[in-house]
């Protein structure tokens, strides 16, 4: 009994040196697949106004794929023509052409999409749509716009008037009727206005039914009588109209025009003169001064004035021109 014990002792420490001593049995892992491509799926042309849902798709080492539309990170590169939303979700603003980029783990797809209008010019229903923008590039919500048509009637036309206002995103559409054979050859004028800016006004002009047009209001540029002011004048700023500067035979020629505004600090007579500076890229150019009911043209204009007022003096530029112009502006305020 004492021999059979001792053996099974002998035994039971000999298994447990040998389990002390055995090497660990190795656990066999895969590498898990990497991130090798994204791809961009969707629409490559959106209609002014539409929406399309763009897509995204991840590609791995081991040939599996995902769809990682939610997770990516999109991008347009002109949120003016197109915006894009955090999920792939596109809408067509301005006509023109855009890249949209989907970003994930550092690697990046895009996809070329043109902005397109809905349709062709028609006589009947338009629609204007668009972003209003400030002098920085910011977007201004809830900026008030009127569009004007003109319907044809025998012996002339019927002016018609629309609405509307932005969003909270600077975006824009209002709908209206008119002619695209009418005012001037256009299908409607358009002004756009809010408290704290300059107002904003622009032909639409356009073989299609839809009108991608950017609105930009400029904050005011004021200036105490006295004083002088530099302004550029660009092809895209707003039109205004003096008969003054028409051409023989043409009636309400269109003009492109700045405005600085110019508080007079006591009774007086306020010169004002519009200089362009060298070298000279658009012409003819000129001056209006807007004062009580009168408008005073000239490319140097003098008026008797109040103290208190505030004279808006618009540069004008010729609305064909494809350049931009800078002028000086100086003003002088002779006590009476």
């Amino acid at each position: 009994m004492r021999l059979f014990i001792g053996v099974a002792a002998i035994f039971l420490v000999v298994g447990v040196l040998s389990a002390c001593h055995s090497a660990p049995t190795a656990t066999s892992t895969s590498p898990s697949p990497m991130l090798s491509r994204v791809m961009i799926s969707g629409a490559s042309t959106i209609a002014s106004g539409s929406t399309a849902q763009l897509s995204a798709a991840a590609t791995y080492t081991d040939g599996s794929k995902k769809d990682v539309t939610a997770t990516a990170t999109w991008h347009s590169s002109d949120t003016s023509l197109l915006a894009l939303s955090a999920t792939g979700l596109a809408t067509g603003l301005l006509f023109g052409d855009v890249t949209v980029t989907a970003t994930l783990n550092g690697l990046q797809a895009s996809q070329s999409i043109q902005v397109v209008s809905a349709g062709t010019a028609r006589r009947g229903v338009f629609r204007l749509i668009g972003i209003v923008t400030d002098d920085e590039g910011h977007r201004v919500p809830n900026a008030k716009m009127t569009v004007e048509s003109c319907s044809d009637i025998p012996g002339g036309c019927a002016f018609m008037y629309v609405s509307g206002t932005s969003d909270a995103a600077g975006v824009f559409s209002v709908d209206f009727n008119g002619d695209p054979n009418l005012l001037f050859g256009c299908a409607a004028f358009a002004w756009a206005y809010k408290e704290g800016y300059d107002v904003y006004a622009r032909y639409l002009c356009s073989k299609t039914p839809d009108f991608s047009q950017s609105l930009l209001l400029h904050r005011p540029k004021q200036i105490v009588a006295g004083e002088s002011a530099a302004v550029t004048v660009a092809p895209d700023d707003s039109v205004c109209y003096s008969n003054d500067f028409d051409e023989p035979g043409t009636f309400l020629t269109p003009w492109l025009c700045r405005a600085v505004h110019i508080t007079v600090p006591f009774d007086g007579t306020l010169t004002v003169e519009a200089l362009p500076n060298s070298p000279v890229v658009a012409a003819p150019t000129g001056l209006d001064v807007e004062y009580g009911s009168g408008l005073c043209c000239g490319k140097k204009v003098s008026i008797p004035v109040t103290a208190g007022t505030d004279v808006p003096a618009s540069i004008l530029m010729d609305s064909r021109s494809t350049a931009s112009q800078s002028f000086t502006l100086n003003t002088s305020l002779a006590r009476q």
